[in-house]
């Protein structure tokens, strides 16, 4: 009796038992993969509106940076032969001209800044393309500088936007060509990379947006890219058909309005206006000068629309709400359900400050 009694102590575990371990096991792990697998989707959504505030606001800061060199002409330069005083962009011509003497390219580098609505600037024309409604704006920036090659390579503003040098000892921009010279006989026929040039060389850098198709986590995305080309690399008037260089990918949208002013005694903007509207505009008497309305521009607004690639970003929305987002044309748009970015504008307005002139 004895020895049945203990038996009856150590009898092992029931299937019934053994089955509910298992379950409650099961139950826990399932439980950890799904707090762990939805913790990675809230790390990767959070991830990737970083990524894309990021874009928007490093966008933003490219154009404006070259928004406010615009229209720069150094004013600091050794003595020169010019019999014309000159510190204001464009630079006056000598009389007689010079071979040194800047001749644009094409009127619209006479201004510091140029725009295109709903178009993209054609470097090759220096025409703004065909109109398209809700389409991105593109701009073309202007200004000199007076940095040697090898001043260029670690600072400054000689190389345009995509690091390509505007004046190199061969090629490049022809408006350049004789600027660049600055050692040798006289009249100089070389180029030494530690001197500056014999005269400011001119720079222009243009922006707009490429169509880009990414990967993204094994998705194929389309979206757009911020995109530029300079004189640099894309000298006025050549073939190159790959003026615009990718810079950032995951922007939606590039809009531009212009602060125009019309009048010399405040020269404050009248109101921020198209670039179609400032073609529109009538040259004016300022100064003594006729100016365009295109050098009449003392302020840039820039509107940049980012968005995240690649996932669901919208985790955290109740199944079947509407996410609303204000667009670049101030408009609320309302996303639909299978749209599952996260759409972020980015504003700020530029001043063009190098406006120095000889009358003030």
């Amino acid at each position: 009796m004895k020895s049945l009694h203990i038996l009856r102590h150590q009898r092992g575990t029931t299937l019934i038992e053994l089955m509910i371990s298992v379950a409650i096991t099961m139950f826990i792990v399932a439980a950890a993969a799904y707090v762990y697998l939805g913790t990675r989707e809230t790390q990767s959504a959070i991830e990737r509106m970083s990524t894309s505030n990021e874009t928007g606001a490093f966008a933003l800061q490219q154009v404006g940076r070259d928004i406010m060199n615009a229209g720069f002409y150094p004013t600091t330069m050794p003595p020169s032969v010019r019999t014309v005083a000159s510190d204001s962009y464009p630079p006056a011509m000598g009389i007689p001209a010079r071979t040194t003497d800047w001749t644009a390219p094409h009127n619209i580098y006479r201004a510091p800044i140029f725009g295109c609505e709903g178009a993209r600037f054609n470097h090759k024309t220096a025409t703004c393309g065909a109109t398209v409604a809700d389409a991105s704006d593109s701009i073309v920036l202007n200004y000199f500088t007076y940095e040697s090659v090898n001043f260029a390579d670690t600072v400054g503003q000689r190389r345009d936007c995509t690091g390509a040098d505007v004046a190199p000892a061969t090629g490049g921009d022809p408006s350049n060509a004789v600027r660049r010279l600055n050692s040798g006989p006289i009249p100089w026929t070389n180029m030494n990379p530690d001197l500056p040039p014999q005269e400011p060389l001119f720079v222009s850098n243009f922006y707009g947006l490429n169509a880009t198709v990414m990967a993204v986590d094994g998705q194929t995305v389309n979206t757009f890219s911020l995109a530029c080309g300079g004189n640099g690399s894309s000298p006025f008037g050549t073939t190159n058909t790959a003026a615009y260089q990718p810079l950032l990918a995951g922007i939606e949208d590039l809009q531009f309005t212009y602060g125009v002013f019309g009048s010399e005694t405040t020269r404050a903007p009248d109101r921020f206006y198209t670039a179609t509207e400032v073609n529109a505009l009538a040259t004016l008497n300022i100064d003594g000068t006729d100016l365009s309305p295109w050098s009449r521009v003392v302020a840039v607004r820039v509107c940049i629309m980012s968005l995240t690639l690649g996932g669901n970003t919208k985790i955290a929305d109740k199944t079947g709400a509407s996410r609303t987002y204000l667009n670049c044309a101030d408009q609320t748009i309302t996303q639909p359900a299978s749209d599952t970015a996260i759409h972020k504008r980015h504003v700020q307005v530029f001043a063009v400050r190098n406006r120095l002139n000889q009358g003030f």
